[in-house]
């Protein structure tokens, strides 16, 4: 997946129906003008309080890399929760004046403590901890797909499209919504409720055909999970979902 796809497939036009990978995910991108409602979802802000469990713990690099002016224009297209991604992705490959480290056994809520980054930065983290096998070169091809979506988010943002998705996203990286995974479980309508329950400024209505769909999809990819690994982790569900966005619309726009 490349930023440039979802550009250039886009424009400045809504996503049209198609059937990709994701089966009937794509389809329902027809009724995406429906779902275009003006409401800004803000990204999580730094962590408020200092972190129970830093001391003693390797502790990531805190320094800012070099920004050089391609750099630094690059990094001015998107918001600051995917700067901040950008720049740790810099640091780890020891591209400005200190190489930064990862540290697996740190928990996410103390590396973006530590480096004062977002709630964003923190899911991603976790995110990368989940990397197997872990090393060098799993770590950064993992943190450069999640850099690559989350900038396919933001663009679709700034256009206000797939809002109902993209809140969700945020609210389940910020930490506001809970993801359940039983025999039971919420309906898409029911998800969306706690959404605006947890954000009442979030203008999304409970009928919202594409994020049904996404929603469906995520129970079935949480049952699988859970079946063959026993469980499965709110970040796995955050990494899949916003995947699952970004192939959805991709699809779509190649389609349409």
């Amino acid at each position: 997946m490349k930023l440039a796809d979802l550009a250039q497939g886009l424009g400045e036009e809504q996503p049209k129906p198609s059937v990709g990978r994701l089966g009937q995910l794509a389809t329902i991108l027809a009724v995406a003008g429906a779902t275009v409602i003006a409401v800004a979802i803000a990204n999580g802000g730094p962590w408020p309080t200092e972190p129970t469990n830093a001391k003693g713990v390797a502790q990531v690099q805190a320094e800012k890399p070099e920004t050089s002016k391609a750099r630094a224009e690059e990094r001015a297209r998107y918001s600051e929760p995917i700067r901040e991604l950008m720049d740790y992705a810099v640091l780890l490959r020891g591209e400005g004046s200190r190489r930064g480290v990862f540290v697996p056994s740190l928990a996410g809520q103390d590396a973006a403590w530590q480096l004062g980054y977002s709630r964003m930065f923190a899911t991603a983290y976790e995110e990368l901890r989940l990397v197997s096998p872990m090393n060098v070169q799993t770590l950064l091809a993992r943190l450069d797909r999640i850099i690559a979506e989350e900038q396919g988010i933001d663009y679709l943002m700034k256009r206000k499209l797939l809002v109902a998705p993209i809140a969700y996203l945020r609210a389940l990286q910020n930490g506001d919504v809970a993801f359940s995974v039983s025999d039971d479980p919420p309906n898409a309508e029911a998800a969306l409720a706690q959404l605006v329950a947890a954000n009442p400024s979030a203008n999304v209505g409970t009928d919202d055909a594409i994020f049904v769909g996404l929603y469906s999809h995520l129970q079935g990819f949480a049952a699988a999970r859970a079946k063959e690994a026993g469980g499965v982790t709110v970040h796995e569900i955050i990494g899949e979902l916003r995947r699952a966005i970004i192939e959805a619309t991709i699809a779509g726009t190649k389609r349409g």
